[in-house]
């Protein structure tokens, strides 16, 4: 991977600044969420040979129209592929009050996820960026059973699945969380529920905090989480493509820092 490593360093891909960097990225670790400093530097895992990474958050952020054009410039030095987004084929036509429907669909669709995760985890020379679908799973089901009165029986399933996808958050390299308010995501074109937007809105807010909950991972480990949270269409893609450069960048180098130059 030196050659990969050195070509990447020479390109002008266009990452997150200094700044956004510290404002942005969260290191998460079991119980314990840490803010990057000026300066500041994190060996990363040098034996990496694929990468994964999960981007989610609000519905018509743009994720969708980044990951396509990411795809199709292919614009790292080893082969990208795009893990799609394919809920809305089997999504309940009411998720307000087809509760049982609901959690299944969202619990089932991590479950493809991961499988998917496990598979792309074992070929060589590639990065996957996955639009949904994974670890990521809880946050929407979280805030169905809000919607539901926190219902004691869904509050085990979401707690199980939590703890089983503990064992794969290693093989995830990066997250980024694409949040703005229900009015946003309604405006930009969602037909969810607007207390279940605003409900997954918070829970995306507080994705870091939630995560490092599940993770056994000491500070040695850390999984890398950009929370992105943008009104304005133009700029979140923007933005978004940036994060998702500087995600790939770390981990072919091998270090996380706010040193861009």
């Amino acid at each position: 991977m030196a050659e990969v490593k050195k070509n990447f360093d020479q390109s002008s891909r266009k990452l997150l600044t200094a700044e956004e960097i510290r404002e942005h990225t969260r290191l998460v670790y079991r119980r314990h969420t840490h803010k990057l400093r000026p300066g500041e530097s994190l060996g990363l895992n040098l034996y990496v040979t694929n990468v994964n990474i999960l981007v989610t958050g609000m519905p018509r952020w743009g994720k969708s129209t980044v990951l396509n054009q990411i795809e199709s410039a292919q614009p790292y030095p080893i082969t990208v592929q795009v893990q799609p987004d394919k809920s809305q084929a089997s999504m309940p036509d009411d998720l307000k009050t087809d509760d049982f429907e609901a959690m299944i669909y969202n619990l089932g669709f991590a479950a493809v996820g991961i499988v998917n995760l496990i598979a792309n985890s074992q070929v060589s020379r590639l990065i996957t960026l996955y639009e949904r679908g994974l670890i990521d799973q809880f946050v929407f089901a979280e805030a169905l059973n809000a919607q539901y009165g926190n219902l004691p029986g869904y509050k085990r399933d979401i707690q199980a699945f939590k703890g089983y996808s503990r064992i794969f958050t290693s093989l995830i390299h990066g997250i980024v969380v694409c949040n703005s308010s229900a009015e946003t995501a309604i405006s930009n074109g969602s037909h969810t529920d607007k207390d279940i937007l605003e409900k997954l809105s918070l829970g995306f807010q507080r994705f870091p905090t939630s995560l490092s909950r599940i993770l056994r991972a000491g500070r040695i480990d850390p999984r890398i989480v950009i929370s992105l949270d943008f009104e304005t269409p133009d700029k979140s893609q923007s933005q978004l493509k940036r994060a998702i450069n500087t995600l790939v960048h770390w981990n072919l180098v091998g270090r996380v820092s706010t040193d861009t130059s």
